[in-house]
C-alpha cells in the first residue's frame, strides 16, 4: 500500500468502497486488525506510529459496522425471543427499530413482553 501519502490515500480508497463492493467488509476487518496489531506493540516507530494514523478512518468505520450489526443481530434476537421464527413482516421492523432514538427504542425493547404482534406493527407503523 506504500507509504506516507500514498498509503493514507490507499486507507481512504478502500474506505469509501461502496457496500455492496464484495471486497469491502474483509478489507476493512483486515486493516483494522492491522490497526489493533500494531497498537499492541511496544516501542513503536515513527514509521508504525503512522501507519495507525493513516489505518484510523478504516478502523472507525469497521467498528462502526460492527455496531451496527451488533445492533440488528440484539434487535432480531428479542423479536425472536418474543415472537419466535421472524417472517418478513417482523424481520423488516428490525432495521426499523434500529432507527428509532436510543432511550425510545430502549423502552420499546423492554416493552416487548407487553406487546402482541398486532400492537408492535401497530406502534411501528
Amino acid at each position: 500500500m506504500g507509504k506516507g501519502g500514498t498509503q493514507k490515500r490507499a486507507v481512504e480508497e478502500l474506505a469509501e468502497l461502496p457496500e455492496q463492493n464484495p471486497f469491502r467488509e474483509n478489507l476493512l476487518e483486515i486493516l483494522a486488525d492491522w490497526r489493533k496489531n500494531l497498537e499492541l506493540r511496544d516501542n513503536l516507530s515513527s514509521e508504525e506510529q503512522e501507519v495507525i494514523m493513516n489505518l484510523s478512518p478504516a478502523y472507525l468505520q469497521q467498528r462502526e459496522e460492527w455496531k451496527q450489526e451488533g445492533q440488528l443481530s440484539m434487535i432480531a434476537s428479542l423479536l425472536e425471543g418474543r415472537f419466535g421464527t421472524l417472517d418478513t413482516e417482523l424481520s423488516s421492523l428490525v432495521e426499523k427499530i434500529a432507527q428509532i432514538p436510543v432511550s425510545e427504542r430502549t423502552q420499546l425493547l423492554l416493552s416487548l413482553g407487553n406487546l402482541s404482534r398486532e400492537e408492535l406493527l401497530e406502534r411501528l407503523r
